[in-house]
């Protein structure tokens, strides 16, 4: 049985010769997987685990830093005060 990837099938084409299959990170797939998972999350309401994910994300992948933008503009939209002063320096929990 063969199996068919997204980007081809070189990691069983690899295999079946011998060789050993090319170890890739997609970055850009799993950020976009990451993103649908984060408007998800916040869709349903579960605002830590979005936030969350978008920390881990960013601390995976600094470079994309809209990340960053994602996570200021969800913390705004949702009004979640528990939060509202993550990032904000002079701010006190109250």
């Amino acid at each position: 049985m063969r199996l068919q990837y997204l980007y081809g099938n070189a990691a069983e084409d690899a295999q079946a010769d011998g060789r050993k299959a090319p170890q890739t990170d997609n970055v850009e797939a799993r950020l976009l997987v990451a993103l649908v998972n984060v408007k998800s999350l916040y869709d349903s309401k579960d605002f830590g685990g979005c936030f969350e994910l978008l920390q881990n994300e960013y601390l995976r992948s600094s470079k994309y830093t809209g990340l960053l933008y994602l996570y200021g503009k969800y913390i705004i939209k949702s009004n979640a005060k528990a939060y509202q002063d993550v990032g904000l320096p002079g701010r006190s929990r109250e």
